[in-house]
This record gives C-alpha cells, structure tokens and sequence, in this order.
C-alpha cells in the first residue's frame, strides 16, 4: 500500500509521517537547513497483518511542483493536509487540483496543528477541506484532527490506516494479474561497493528479480543484482507488484544512464513515442482558453516535459471544456492508456488541466482531422475487449495488434484470451502475410461483406470483358493497391480459400474461362508449339515471326487478346510466357523463400535454380515485383504470399 501527503508548505507534512513512522523524510542538506521539503521523501511502517505502508512526502512549496507530481501517481490513496491555524490556503488548492487530474479518488482529511487553535477553528478548517476535496471528485473516506507535538489523534489515524489497508490490498493485486510490469523511475545514484541503484514506484504489473526487465528509453535489457521492497533487501524470490516502493541494483547501467522519468519495464513492453492522444480537459477556474498548438509543461508518473498541444475539432478550448488533442513533445516517452497527466501553462507558473492517455502510439497530424476524433472516442474505453470491438467495427484498414497490445499494456497470453473471444482475421496468422510489417486486424464478419462485394464485381466485369482473364487488381482494390486495407485482406481470403484465382495481375472467378474468337484461338495454338506449360525458358517475340507467320509488330498487337484473356503472360516487352510456366517460377522464389526466409535469395540463386540464363532471370524477377509475387530489398528478394 503506498500512500503521499498533499496540501500547502508548512503545513506539517513531513512532521505528521515521522510522528506516524519515526522516520525523518527530508534527507537533503538544504531541506535541512530551511525545514522546507524540495523533493521526494519516503517512509514505510509495517500494519499488524504484516503489510508494509510507503509514505510518499511531497514538497508543498509552489517551485516544486514538478517534484510532487513526480511522486503521487501510482499511490493508493492521499492524504491532504491542512494546518488548523492557516486552513485552505494556495498550494491546498493546487495540490487537490493535482490529485484529481490524476485520478486519485480517494483521500483522508488530516488537519494538523489542532494544538494551536480551539474546536470552532479546527472544525472550519476541516469543513473547507472536504468541500475542497468534493470539489475535484475526490472522496474524503475520514476527517483526523491530529498534533505532531502533542500526539493527539496520531493513534486513531494510523489506526484508521491499518484498517484500509487491509480491505484493499487484495483487489488491487488481482487486477494487475494481466498487465505488464512498469516502474517509473524517481531517483538513481552510486552506491560505494554496490554499484548503481535506482528507485521508482511500481505502476502496474508484477515482477521478480530474475525476471527479463528492461530500460526505456534505451532499450537495455537488465542485469540486476539486488532489491529493496519499501526500504527492506528481499531475496531472489521476492515479487514485486503496485504499491510497492522498490529499490534495484543495477548491474550493467551507470547512475547517470537512467534519469528522472526513465522506466523499468517487462520486455514485452518496449514502444516508445513522441505523439499521444489524449482526452483533455481544462480546468473550469483557468484564466484563459487554450489555443491550438499551445506550449505547456506536461508532468506525469515521474516525467515532466514539454509539449504542443494540437486540438482536433477546434482552434482554442474554453475553461471547463473537455476535448480530444493530441500532445506533441520534446521528446520521446513510455506511456499507456489509461495514465493521466498534469498541464501547467508554458511558463511552468500554474496548473491549467489534465488529460487521459488515450492513444499512446499517435502520428503526427498536420491538419484539423475531425474523423479522427470518431477513432478515439470509439477505444476510449476501460475493458481492452470493448475498445478492440469497436475499433474492429470503425476502421477499413486494420487495428495494429501491436500496438494495441503495448499501449493497453497488455500481457500477449492475455492479449491472445481477448483476440479468442472475438470473431478477428489476422494478417499475420490466418492470412500468413509477410508483405505487412504490422500484424493487422479485422473484423471477420466486415470482411465477409467486403468478399461478397468483391465477388459481385469481379462477376460483373466478367460479363461486360468475356475475352478478358479477369479484373486488373489495381482497379480491383483502387489506386493505392499497395496499400493494406479490409479489401486486400478480403482479397487474400478468398484466393486463399480459392474462391478467386490470379491470372497474371488480373484476379478472377475460379471456374472462369475467357472466350477467344477463331483467330485468336489459331494464333495461341502456333505460339504454344513453342511456349508450352513447361517451357521456363521461352523464345522471344521476335524469334517466333517464323512460326506464326507475322511481322513482330504485327505479333505484338495479335498477342494483347491472348494477354488480357490470360493465356499469355508478358514478363517483359518482348517475352511472354504459358501460365503454367511461369506459376512454376513463382513457385521456385517461394520455394527459396523458405529456404532463406531470414536474409531473402538473389537473382543469381534464382538463375541457378531455374536454369534460364542471366538476362531472362531479371526479365522474371522484375515481372515478379511488379506483380507482388516477391519485394526487393537490395540485392535480395523475399516472397509476398
């Protein structure tokens, strides 16, 4: 259970936990000296079931307000701290502000200082706290009136404490069963002798220390030597989960290569991004309204940046108004749905909003793109099954599982119990398309739709170009062809279930046969003595004026029937090959594809393979790209489903 005080400077915070815990929490030299907390303090106290509480202090001085936010994201609950003598002042308000942004709906009232003034001051005091708390959606579960000095109440609260600790720890560790660990990182240094520690609090997820764990931004995968859980060394066995404070000895990264802000994560999370899109919203109290492509500051878990924020739907956002936007920052960070942050206008002077990260994989945007709007509304979603069902149903060109895996934070054997219970085709497994880089997905019941409307078409062009093979794929799919899309994907389907078949780039009705008239079916019968379905290695159009007894301009015109009909296929302006032919070549850059699946095969393999010859070799393997039979990268060529 991890828990962070709140409220105004010298209101007594860090005096309360070392009256709660005996542990003095301001560890810097300067805030010794001043009595003025700048950064993160941290203490833990065991509750009589044996669960240990963190204390998180946070600086209540307005300078360090990166610093506070820095340290309440992941907390289970507040408590907001406000001195019976001053009551409600500023930095209370601003901090309540805070923790609402964040989410943090749960707080105990702690009014300190009770030994200072009578039960009418107390009472006022405590009053303005809660309507306060109120005010930010914040539930005050208990109202304490304590005195660090006297002792007065320290009993009960802490009492109050154990008790819920004790009623929620359970829950909390079952819900994150099904994500991955993340830990934000707050502080690094040297140790002498131990080498490099790093502490953070643990967001999401659980983990051990032999677990596969790395660092982001770089990517490093971890060697740990050692952890502390809440100020305790566990051993190997030890697992680590939210509410937990930890502490890692890292063995291969130096304490000035992990910063502020970095994080600790499982390996299965690893995306890092410059974009996010978030549903923003400003505070109702703001000065002004927002304009598009604003700078601001940006905290959240233990990061703080800067950022543009480019609206979707407006040019500015009026006080109290919440809208989609997207966050453009200063450099790239980890984040998931679901985290919320904090926005403090450009000159870091006073908090304007807050936003939930929505789409923590965005592209940038250029332009007002209202239609996008639609697409985050549609996964704005807490249950992962209900945002992919709805982004399943809204997009013609696929939901990136990757993506969406990582930026729910979601482990792949959930992620795989989530695809199971929803009807989804994927481009990696059912379709086993190595042309797309990202496994795609769709809705199998919207491609269905989109098969029939490919049959209806390709049965209508069949009727009005009878001589035809079929219908070019360009026009089949559109002008981007190359271009993944629900038509492509319901393309694949079908030839796979061979419901359509490919005749050279021209896709048609399986049992489809196109009509020659009596000339044309003469000429096919003198060029096939030559160019028959065996044939690999075929003579060029010029070397047949003998046997078909026409000029080889002329030949070139009487052979685009019998091209468009699909008898013939050109690989290049003056060869053509029998279909069966070429399929048999086709099949031999499949073949060494298999073969060499990791590095791809060169013209030269090919050529051997064959046995064709150099310069027929590049006729077929540029025809072969062209088509989409194979994609070149270099000098090597990989095979497209």
């Amino acid at each position: 259970m991890l828990l962070a005080t709140a409220g105004h400077v010298d209101h007594g915070k860090t005096t309360l936990i070392k009256a709660l815990t005996g542990v003095e929490t301001d560890r810097l030299k300067e805030e010794k000296a001043r009595g003025l907390s700048i950064d993160l303090g941290f203490a833990y106290i065991d509750a009589p079931d044996g669960q240990s509480i963190g204390f998180i202090d946070v600086p209540g001085h307005e300078k360090f307000i990166r610093n506070m936010a820095a340290g309440i994201g992941a907390i289970d609950l507040a408590l907001l701290i406000v001195a019976a003598d001053d009551g409600v002042m500023p930095q209370t308000r601003e901090h309540a502000t805070i923790l609402g942004l964040y989410g943090i709906n749960q707080c105990m009232v702690i009014i300190t200082r009770t030994d200072l003034v009578d039960d009418i001051q107390a009472d006022a005091a405590a009053e303005a706290a809660e309507v306060l708390v109120k005010q930010h959606g914040i539930n005050a579960l208990a109202t304490h009136r304590v005195s660090s000095v006297t002792g007065s109440g320290i009993d009960a609260l802490k009492k109050d404490l154990f008790e819920y600790t004790a009623g929620s720890t359970k829950a909390r560790s079952e819900a994150q069963a099904d994500v991955c660990f993340r830990l934000a990182v707050d502080r690094s240094f040297t140790v002498p002798g131990a080498g490099t520690i790093t502490t953070g609090t643990v967001y999401s997820g659980h983990a051990g220390l032999t677990d596969a764990l790395q660092h982001l931004p770089s990517q490093q995968s971890l060697r740990l030597k050692a952890l502390h859980i809440n100020g305790r060394k566990s051993d190997e066995s030890a697992i680590v989960r939210r509410g937990h404070r930890v502490s890692f000895n890292v063995a291969n990264l130096g304490a000035s290569e992990i910063l502020r802000g970095d994080w600790i994560t499982s390996n299965e999370q690893s995306v890092l991004t410059e974009c996010i899109d978030i549903e923003l919203s400003l505070l109702p109290d703001e000065i002004t309204r927002l304009k598009h492509w604003s700078s601001v500051h940006v905290h959240f878990a233990a990061s703080s940046l800067t950022a543009r924020v480019s609206l979707y739907e407006h040019r500015h956002l009026e006080p109290g108004q919440t809208a989609m936007a997207q966050l453009v920052l200063s450099r790239p960070v980890h984040t998931v749905f679901g985290d919320r942050l904090v926005l403090r206008d450009s000159a870091a002077s006073r908090t304007i909003g807050g936003g939930l990260v929505v789409e923590p994989y965005s592209q940038r945007q250029r332009s007002y793109r209202r239609n996008r709007v639609d697409t985050l509304l549609a996964q704005n979603s807490s249950d992962p099954v209900t945002a992919m069902r709805r982004l399943l149903e809204i997009s013609s060109k696929g939901v990136k599982a990757a993506d969406f895996r990582q930026g729910r934070n979601l482990k792949a054997t959930i992620f795989s119990q989530i695809l199971g219970t929803l009807d989804v085709v994927s481009t990696a497994t059912e379709l086993r398309d190595s042309s797309v880089e990202d496994e795609l997905l769709f809705a199998k019941h919207e491609l269905e739709l989109v098969c029939e409307s490919l049959r209806v078409s390709i049965s209508d062009y069949h009727r009005q170009h009878p001589e035809e093979a079929g219908m070019p794929q360009n026009e089949l799919l559109g002008a981007k062809s190359n271009v993944v899309s629900s038509t492509s994907v319901a393309l694949g389907m079908m030839l796979q279930r061979r419901e359509l078949a490919r005749s050279g780039n021209r896709i048609k009705l399986v049992d489809f046969v196109p009509k020659l008239d009596t000339h044309s079916a003469a000429l096919l019968d003198k060029i096939y003595v030559d160019i028959g379905p065996q044939v690999t290695k075929p003579p060029s159009l010029s070397a047949l004026e003998e046997s078909t007894g026409l000029k080889l301009k002329e030949l070139n015109e009487q052979v685009k029937p019998l091209v468009k009909a699909g008898y013939l296929v050109p690989v290049s302006r003056n060869r053509v090959y029998h279909p069966q032919a070429l399929q048999s070549l086709v099949s031999l850059a499949q073949t060494l594809h298999e073969e060499q699946s990791e590095t791809g095969f060169d013209a030269k393999t090919f050529r051997d393979r064959a046995g064709i010859g150099r310069n027929i070799t590049i006729e077929v393997l540029e025809y072969l790209d062209a088509a989409g039979y194979t994609r070149r990268i270099g000098d090597r060529r990989f095979y497209n489903p």
